[in-house]
Protein backbone atom coordinates (compact mmCIF):
# COMPACT_ATOMS: atom_id res chain seq x y z
CA UNK A 1 0.00 0.00 0.00
CA UNK A 2 1.28 3.55 -1.20
CA UNK A 3 0.58 6.54 1.27
CA UNK A 4 1.38 9.93 0.36
CA UNK A 5 2.12 12.76 2.60
CA UNK A 6 3.87 16.15 2.31
CA UNK A 7 6.62 17.41 4.27
CA UNK A 8 4.48 19.60 6.24
CA UNK A 9 1.80 17.26 7.64
CA UNK A 10 4.78 14.99 8.81
CA UNK A 11 6.11 17.85 10.49
CA UNK A 12 2.72 18.11 12.73
CA UNK A 13 2.85 14.43 13.31
CA UNK A 14 5.89 14.07 14.87
CA UNK A 15 6.47 14.68 18.58
CA UNK A 16 9.86 14.58 21.00
CA UNK A 17 11.89 12.10 22.02
CA UNK A 18 11.57 9.93 19.52
CA UNK A 19 7.77 8.68 20.42
CA UNK A 20 4.71 9.79 18.07
CA UNK A 21 1.18 8.60 19.43
CA UNK A 22 -2.14 7.80 18.01
CA UNK A 23 -5.77 6.94 19.44
CA UNK A 24 -4.44 3.59 20.06
CA UNK A 25 -1.07 3.33 21.26
CA UNK A 26 2.71 5.07 20.65
CA UNK A 27 5.78 4.11 18.86
CA UNK A 28 9.07 4.62 20.37
CA UNK A 29 12.52 4.17 18.40
CA UNK A 30 15.21 3.21 20.86
CA UNK A 31 18.38 1.77 21.56
CA UNK A 32 17.11 -0.54 24.32
CA UNK A 33 13.77 -1.47 25.70
CA UNK A 34 13.40 -3.30 29.72
CA UNK A 35 11.33 -6.51 30.13
CA UNK A 36 8.22 -4.90 30.49
CA UNK A 37 8.40 -2.97 27.26
CA UNK A 38 10.01 0.47 28.40
CA UNK A 39 12.06 2.15 25.67
CA UNK A 40 15.53 3.06 26.94
CA UNK A 41 17.49 5.19 24.97
CA UNK A 42 15.03 7.03 22.94
CA UNK A 43 15.41 9.53 19.87
CA UNK A 44 14.44 10.28 16.62
CA UNK A 45 17.71 10.69 14.75
CA UNK A 46 20.10 7.35 14.07
CA UNK A 47 23.58 7.37 12.50
CA UNK A 48 24.26 4.21 11.42
CA UNK A 49 27.39 2.25 9.39
CA UNK A 50 27.49 1.89 5.69
CA UNK A 51 26.72 -1.74 6.07
CA UNK A 52 23.64 -0.85 8.36
CA UNK A 53 22.81 -1.01 11.85
CA UNK A 54 19.86 -2.27 13.90
CA UNK A 55 17.20 0.21 16.11
CA UNK A 56 14.62 -0.88 18.19
CA UNK A 57 11.00 0.04 17.79
CA UNK A 58 8.77 -0.48 20.75
CA UNK A 59 4.97 -0.12 20.17
CA UNK A 60 3.04 0.58 23.81
CA UNK A 61 -0.82 0.11 22.97
CA UNK A 62 -1.45 0.48 26.66
CA UNK A 63 -3.65 -2.59 27.23
CA UNK A 64 -3.07 -6.09 26.17
CA UNK A 65 -3.01 -6.54 22.39
CA UNK A 66 -5.19 -8.97 21.09
CA UNK A 67 -3.68 -9.48 17.97
CA UNK A 68 -1.00 -12.38 17.74
CA UNK A 69 0.68 -10.24 15.44
CA UNK A 70 0.22 -6.81 13.88
CA UNK A 71 1.20 -5.61 10.52
CA UNK A 72 4.27 -2.83 10.30
CA UNK A 73 4.35 -0.73 7.22
CA UNK A 74 7.30 1.15 6.08
CA UNK A 75 7.83 3.97 4.43
CA UNK A 76 11.15 6.60 3.21
CA UNK A 77 10.54 9.38 1.61
CA UNK A 78 11.16 10.42 -1.73
CA UNK A 79 11.13 13.66 -3.25
CA UNK A 80 9.63 15.15 0.02
CA UNK A 81 6.66 12.40 -0.37
CA UNK A 82 6.81 9.17 1.57
CA UNK A 83 6.81 5.71 -0.47
CA UNK A 84 6.69 2.04 0.13
CA UNK A 85 9.48 1.06 1.23
CA UNK A 86 9.01 -2.46 2.76
CA UNK A 87 6.55 -4.73 4.85
CA UNK A 88 7.12 -6.70 7.72
CA UNK A 89 5.43 -8.04 10.78
CA UNK A 90 5.88 -8.35 14.73
CA UNK A 91 4.46 -10.64 17.13
CA UNK A 92 2.42 -9.62 20.65
CA UNK A 93 3.45 -12.73 22.51
CA UNK A 94 -0.21 -11.54 24.35
CA UNK A 95 1.45 -8.76 25.84
CA UNK A 96 0.29 -4.73 25.98
CA UNK A 97 3.54 -4.06 23.77
CA UNK A 98 5.71 -5.20 20.85
CA UNK A 99 9.35 -4.69 19.55
CA UNK A 100 10.52 -4.98 16.41
CA UNK A 101 14.48 -5.05 15.75
CA UNK A 102 14.90 -3.42 12.33
CA UNK A 103 18.20 -3.40 10.44
CA UNK A 104 17.96 0.09 8.74
CA UNK A 105 20.45 -0.18 5.16
CA UNK A 106 19.89 3.27 4.06
CA UNK A 107 19.93 6.59 5.25
CA UNK A 108 16.79 9.09 4.95
CA UNK A 109 13.57 9.73 6.46
CA UNK A 110 11.13 6.90 7.29
CA UNK A 111 7.55 6.32 8.60
CA UNK A 112 6.17 3.50 10.44
CA UNK A 113 2.90 2.71 10.19
CA UNK A 114 0.97 -0.56 12.41
CA UNK A 115 -1.83 -2.28 11.70
CA UNK A 116 -3.94 -4.52 13.40
CA UNK A 117 -5.34 -7.75 11.23
CA UNK A 118 -8.84 -5.35 11.06
CA UNK A 119 -6.30 -3.32 9.19
CA UNK A 120 -6.95 -0.41 11.60
CA UNK A 121 -3.87 2.37 11.84
CA UNK A 122 -2.51 1.82 15.50
CA UNK A 123 0.18 4.27 15.68
CA UNK A 124 2.45 6.09 13.18
CA UNK A 125 6.03 7.18 14.16
CA UNK A 126 8.58 8.79 12.15
CA UNK A 127 12.08 8.58 12.69
CA UNK A 128 15.24 9.85 10.84
CA UNK A 129 18.41 7.53 9.77
CA UNK A 130 21.88 8.83 8.66
CA UNK A 131 25.23 7.40 7.84
CA UNK A 132 28.26 7.63 10.44
CA UNK A 133 31.97 8.95 9.79
CA UNK A 134 34.20 6.43 9.60
CA UNK A 135 32.01 3.34 9.49
CA UNK A 136 31.51 1.20 12.53
CA UNK A 137 28.99 -1.21 13.35
CA UNK A 138 26.62 -0.60 15.78
CA UNK A 139 23.78 2.32 15.91
CA UNK A 140 24.18 5.48 17.53
CA UNK A 141 21.65 7.56 19.10
CA UNK A 142 21.95 11.20 18.68
CA UNK A 143 20.08 13.06 21.47
CA UNK A 144 19.33 10.34 23.73
CA UNK A 145 20.49 9.55 27.15
CA UNK A 146 20.84 6.31 27.55
CA UNK A 147 23.10 3.53 26.44
CA UNK A 148 22.62 -0.47 26.05
CA UNK A 149 22.61 -1.95 29.28
CA UNK A 150 21.42 -5.54 29.10
CA UNK A 151 20.20 -7.91 26.17
CA UNK A 152 16.57 -8.18 25.46
CA UNK A 153 14.23 -10.89 26.83
CA UNK A 154 14.33 -13.74 24.81
CA UNK A 155 10.29 -13.96 24.04
CA UNK A 156 9.43 -10.03 23.65
CA UNK A 157 8.88 -10.85 19.94
CA UNK A 158 10.62 -9.37 16.89
CA UNK A 159 14.23 -10.94 16.18
CA UNK A 160 16.87 -10.91 19.04
CA UNK A 161 20.26 -9.50 18.46
CA UNK A 162 23.63 -11.85 19.06
CA UNK A 163 24.92 -10.32 22.40
CA UNK A 164 28.28 -10.63 24.59
CA UNK A 165 27.66 -9.81 28.21
CA UNK A 166 31.55 -9.95 28.81
CA UNK A 167 32.66 -13.10 26.49
CA UNK A 168 33.98 -12.86 22.96
CA UNK A 169 32.03 -12.78 20.12
CA UNK A 170 32.62 -14.26 16.55
CA UNK A 171 30.38 -13.27 13.90
CA UNK A 172 29.79 -14.57 10.57
CA UNK A 173 27.27 -12.77 8.34
CA UNK A 174 27.15 -16.07 5.95
CA UNK A 175 26.83 -19.17 8.23
CA UNK A 176 26.30 -19.87 11.72
CA UNK A 177 27.03 -17.13 14.98
CA UNK A 178 29.07 -18.28 17.48
CA UNK A 179 28.16 -16.12 20.65
CA UNK A 180 29.58 -15.92 24.60
CA UNK A 181 27.22 -14.78 27.48
CA UNK A 182 30.48 -14.63 29.67
CA UNK A 183 31.62 -18.48 30.48
CA UNK A 184 33.87 -21.07 28.54
CA UNK A 185 30.82 -23.00 27.10
CA UNK A 186 30.24 -21.64 23.01
CA UNK A 187 26.77 -22.48 21.27
CA UNK A 188 25.83 -22.01 17.50
CA UNK A 189 23.15 -20.45 16.77
CA UNK A 190 21.58 -20.51 13.42
CA UNK A 191 21.70 -17.15 11.10
CA UNK A 192 17.92 -15.97 10.07
CA UNK A 193 18.95 -14.92 6.39
CA UNK A 194 18.57 -10.92 5.98
CA UNK A 195 16.65 -9.47 3.27
CA UNK A 196 19.91 -8.91 1.01
CA UNK A 197 19.79 -13.00 0.56
CA UNK A 198 17.30 -12.93 -1.09
CA UNK A 199 18.18 -9.90 -3.52
CA UNK A 200 18.38 -11.93 -6.42
CA UNK A 201 15.51 -13.94 -6.12
CA UNK A 202 12.33 -13.37 -8.30
CA UNK A 203 8.31 -13.93 -8.04
CA UNK A 204 6.70 -15.66 -10.71
CA UNK A 205 2.88 -16.47 -11.27
CA UNK A 206 2.40 -19.68 -14.17
CA UNK A 207 -0.22 -22.76 -15.04
CA UNK A 208 1.80 -25.20 -13.51
CA UNK A 209 5.74 -26.27 -12.17
CA UNK A 210 6.59 -29.18 -14.24
CA UNK A 211 10.20 -30.68 -13.08
CA UNK A 212 10.48 -28.24 -10.80
CA UNK A 213 10.35 -25.17 -13.83
CA UNK A 214 7.26 -22.58 -14.10
CA UNK A 215 5.53 -23.98 -16.70
CA UNK A 216 3.32 -21.40 -18.43
CA UNK A 217 4.48 -17.65 -17.17
CA UNK A 218 2.64 -14.76 -17.28
CA UNK A 219 1.34 -11.97 -15.55
CA UNK A 220 -2.34 -11.59 -16.69
CA UNK A 221 -4.70 -14.99 -16.26
CA UNK A 222 -8.52 -15.49 -16.77
CA UNK A 223 -10.37 -17.79 -13.90
CA UNK A 224 -13.82 -18.71 -13.42
CA UNK A 225 -16.14 -16.40 -12.35
CA UNK A 226 -17.81 -19.27 -10.63
CA UNK A 227 -15.08 -21.17 -8.95
CA UNK A 228 -11.91 -19.02 -9.17
CA UNK A 229 -9.06 -20.68 -10.39
CA UNK A 230 -5.20 -22.17 -8.72
CA UNK A 231 -1.99 -20.33 -10.31
CA UNK A 232 1.68 -21.56 -8.91
CA UNK A 233 3.15 -18.64 -7.13
CA UNK A 234 6.97 -19.47 -8.10
CA UNK A 235 9.70 -18.42 -5.71
CA UNK A 236 12.95 -18.88 -7.39
CA UNK A 237 15.78 -17.90 -4.92
CA UNK A 238 18.87 -17.83 -8.09
CA UNK A 239 20.00 -21.41 -6.64
CA UNK A 240 20.30 -20.73 -3.10
CA UNK A 241 17.99 -22.41 -0.65
CA UNK A 242 14.94 -20.40 1.24
CA UNK A 243 16.66 -21.66 4.90
CA UNK A 244 13.64 -21.06 6.54
CA UNK A 245 10.43 -23.68 7.16
CA UNK A 246 7.94 -21.56 5.96
CA UNK A 247 6.43 -18.55 3.90
CA UNK A 248 3.99 -15.96 4.33
CA UNK A 249 2.23 -14.72 1.79
CA UNK A 250 0.56 -11.01 2.03
CA UNK A 251 -1.57 -9.98 -0.95
CA UNK A 252 -2.77 -6.95 -1.95
CA UNK A 253 -5.60 -5.89 -4.10
CA UNK A 254 -5.76 -2.48 -6.21
CA UNK A 255 -8.02 -0.39 -5.33
CA UNK A 256 -8.24 2.78 -7.64
CA UNK A 257 -4.76 4.04 -7.34
CA UNK A 258 -3.17 2.16 -4.52
CA UNK A 259 -2.91 -1.70 -3.40
CA UNK A 260 -5.31 -2.16 -0.22
CA UNK A 261 -4.36 -5.37 2.04
CA UNK A 262 -6.21 -8.40 0.81
CA UNK A 263 -5.23 -11.57 3.21
CA UNK A 264 -2.67 -13.35 4.69
CA UNK A 265 -1.84 -17.16 4.13
CA UNK A 266 0.98 -19.09 5.65
CA UNK A 267 2.49 -22.39 4.51
CA UNK A 268 4.99 -24.97 5.57
CA UNK A 269 8.12 -25.64 3.61
CA UNK A 270 11.77 -27.55 3.35
CA UNK A 271 14.56 -25.04 4.16
CA UNK A 272 16.59 -26.70 1.58
CA UNK A 273 14.39 -25.69 -1.27
CA UNK A 274 15.95 -22.83 -3.33
CA UNK A 275 12.48 -22.90 -6.07
CA UNK A 276 9.33 -23.14 -3.78
CA UNK A 277 6.04 -22.87 -4.98
CA UNK A 278 2.87 -22.68 -3.48
CA UNK A 279 -1.01 -23.30 -5.14
CA UNK A 280 -3.32 -20.55 -4.87
CA UNK A 281 -6.89 -19.66 -5.86
CA UNK A 282 -7.75 -16.68 -7.11
CA UNK A 283 -11.77 -16.05 -6.67
CA UNK A 284 -11.74 -12.43 -7.32
CA UNK A 285 -10.54 -10.53 -10.65
CA UNK A 286 -8.37 -7.43 -10.01
CA UNK A 287 -4.61 -6.42 -10.01
CA UNK A 288 -2.71 -7.78 -7.27
CA UNK A 289 0.62 -7.55 -5.69
CA UNK A 290 1.81 -10.50 -3.57
CA UNK A 291 4.87 -9.94 -0.87
CA UNK A 292 6.28 -12.81 0.04
CA UNK A 293 8.12 -13.70 3.37
CA UNK A 294 10.51 -16.10 5.20
CA UNK A 295 8.62 -17.42 8.33
CA UNK A 296 10.63 -14.99 9.81
CA UNK A 297 9.09 -12.72 8.48
CA UNK A 298 12.06 -11.13 6.49
CA UNK A 299 10.73 -10.29 2.96
CA UNK A 300 11.93 -12.22 -0.16
CA UNK A 301 10.32 -10.46 -2.75
CA UNK A 302 7.40 -8.93 -4.80
CA UNK A 303 5.10 -10.14 -7.27
CA UNK A 304 2.64 -8.87 -9.37
CA UNK A 305 -0.52 -10.39 -11.37
CA UNK A 306 -3.78 -9.39 -13.07
CA UNK A 307 -7.21 -11.75 -12.58
CA UNK A 308 -10.12 -11.56 -15.35
CA UNK A 309 -13.11 -13.66 -15.67
CA UNK A 310 -12.92 -15.67 -18.70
Amino acid sequence: MKKLFNIAVLLMLCTAAGAQSSSAGTITFCENYDANGNPIGAGTTWLISQTGSNVYMVYQHGKRISDDELYILIDRMVNGTYEEYENTKMSTYNKSWAMLDYKFTEAGEYQFRIYDKKYANLATGYTTIKYKDGGGTTNTNIGGNSSISAPPPPDAGGTTNNYNSGGNTNNNSGGNTNYNSGGSTTTTKPVVPNQYYYSNSKISFCEDVVNGNCSGAYTSFDISKKTGSWLMIYIDNAGKPILSEGLILDVYKKDGKDYEFYKTDKYDITSTWDHPNIKYTFTEKGDYKVNVYNKESVKINTGYVTINYK
